[in-house]
Parts: C-alpha cells; sequence; structure tokens
C-alpha cells in the first residue's frame, strides 16, 4: 500500500519558489540561512534555481510596487516584456544578469536539470529561463550569449531583426520557428539580417543569417548598413539546429560568393 505520509519533497520545494516569488528577499534569507549551516549546499542545484527565480522576482519588484502593470500574470510573454521593459531600471537588469548567472551555473552541471523543474503540463522551468533570457536580452542587448554563450533571435525583438525582401516573402508564420533555434557565435550579436533561405542537401530548410556587433537603432542617419560591423554568419535548421556552414540542394555559389553578392546587393 502507498504511504500517503511519504514525502519527496516537491511540496517544500514549492513553498520555498512561492515564497522566493512573492518576497524574494525572504526567499535568498532562507536560502542563505541554510547554506550557512550545511556550506556544501552552496552548489546544490535546487538551491540555485530557487536563488534565480528570487533574483527574477526582485527585478520586477519596484514595477510592482508602484502599479504601473496591474495585469502582470495574464499577459504572454512577447506583450509582457514590450509593456514592461522600458519600465526597468540599472538595479533591476543587474538582477536579471544574477538570475540568469545562476541559471549558467545549473546548466554547467546539469543541462537537464532545468527541464525537471515543472510536470507534464507546465514546463515551469523552461518557461521561466525563457522570461529572463527575453527581459535581460531586450535590457542588454549581448547579455544572453554573454552569460550562456548561446542565444536565439526570439530574444532580439523586432527592432533588431532585419528580414531581406525574398526571404519576407516566405511570411512571419514561416520564419517565426527558425527564431526559436538556438545558436553560439565566436562574437557578440546584437542585431541579424535573416539574408537567405533554401534546402541543404539533407532535405531540411534554412534561413540564413548574418550577425551583426551593432544595434541597428544606434546608427546615425549618415552611416550604411554596412557600419553595423558584420562579425559571422549562422544557418538556422528546421530541425532545431544550426550551423556556420551549409551545403545547399542547388548549391552553384560557394558561401563566401554569395554573402558577398548578397552584400554587395544589399548595400549598393
Amino acid at each position: 500500500m502507498e504511504n500517503k505520509n511519504k514525502n519527496d519533497g516537491s511540496e517544500e520545494m514549492a513553498v520555498l519558489l512561492n515564497l522566493c516569488e512573492s518576497d524574494p528577499d525572504a526567499g535568498m534569507e532562507f536560502i542563505e540561512g541554510i547554506i550557512s549551516k550545511k556550506p556544501e549546499l552552496s552548489t546544490d542545484l535546487f538551491f540555485k534555481f530557487a536563488k534565480a527565480m528570487a533574483y527574477k522576482a526582485k527585478s520586477f519588484q519596484q514595477v510592482k510596487k508602484a502599479g504601473l502593470i496591474e495585469s502582470i500574470n495574464d499577459m504572454n510573454l512577447n506583450d509582457l516584456v514590450n509593456e514592461i521593459q522600458p519600465l526597468l531600471a540599472k538595479d533591476d537588469v543587474k538582477y536579471l544578469e544574477l538570475a540568469l548567472t545562476e541559471i549558467r551555473q545549473i546548466l554547467d552541471v546539469n543541462p537537464e536539470f532545468i527541464n525537471m523543474m515543472g510536470n507534464d503540463d507546465e514546463a515551469m522551468g523552461e518557461a521561466e529561463v525563457e522570461a529572463i533570457c527575453s527581459f535581460l536580452e531586450r535590457c542588454k542587448p549581448g547579455s544572453v550569449q554573454k552569460i550562456l554563450f548561446e542565444t536565439k533571435l526570439e530574444y532580439f525583438g523586432q527592432d533588431r531583426i532585419r528580414v531581406a525582401s525574398d526571404v519576407s516573402s516566405l511570411g512571419p508564420s514561416t520564419l517565426y520557428p527558425f527564431t526559436l533555434v538556438k545558436f553560439s557565435a565566436d562574437s557578440i550579436a546584437k542585431s541579424a539580417l535573416l539574408a537567405d533561405y533554401g534546402t541543404d542537401i539533407k532535405g531540411r530548410k534554412f534561413i540564413m543569417c548574418l550577425l551583426y556587433k551593432r544595434l541597428y537603432d544606434d546608427l546615425s542617419p549618415e552611416e550604411t548598413f554596412e557600419d553595423a560591423i558584420y562579425v559571422g554568419t549562422v544557418y538556422l535548421f528546421d530541425d532545431n539546429t544550426f550551423a556556420y556552414d551549409v551545403e545547399k540542394m542547388d548549391q552553384t555559389e560557394s558561401r563566401q560568393d554569395k554573402k558577398k553578392g548578397f552584400l554587395k546587393k544589399l548595400f549598393s
């Protein structure tokens, strides 16, 4: 017979996460109190996740206290980011960085741990990380890639992505899944251009994405697209992977020739 009094610790974990959300200072104090008694728990992955949730909650604390956002729990993530991001102060962004740093330390030890925070009905851990990344990247471009060593276009927001005319003909519903593909690059990218699309020899659909060092909004009227400073190219595939090069099904030009030809047309 199943022991109904058996406790696997999930209830206590839920209570702590709720405390970190409702009163992040009290949550952090509780965690640090436990760690002070048992220093070995300073590397415990759950406590790190709880600290990340407390830092995340602190980043929105002043906005909530000011009553600037009344329906914060009823908005989808994209609308939430657009609404709240302009209201976050420098210290608020600092807490988002601290939250994502805790997440990075978790991923270094166990990449699957975040997915374990939740249940079959709700991937709570993944959703929380997505929120942190989305807010931080909008507030401080390049930060997600700097901390996690990877990023994705969805975090950038529409203002930091340009779409070539040929690619835009595919339509938003076709392009959107490619913005969800995680990728890494040697240099920090703050802007992107969806420059080309096609099918590789494996039959995968791809989008060719050119990455830039500067924000488009920072370019003066006298500056051209080239002044955004090209830092690399990634190919985003419909199987949720990426590569730095691609062998096209109908390849007649090398990658470099293709890029040079496209840029020449773009900048002319």
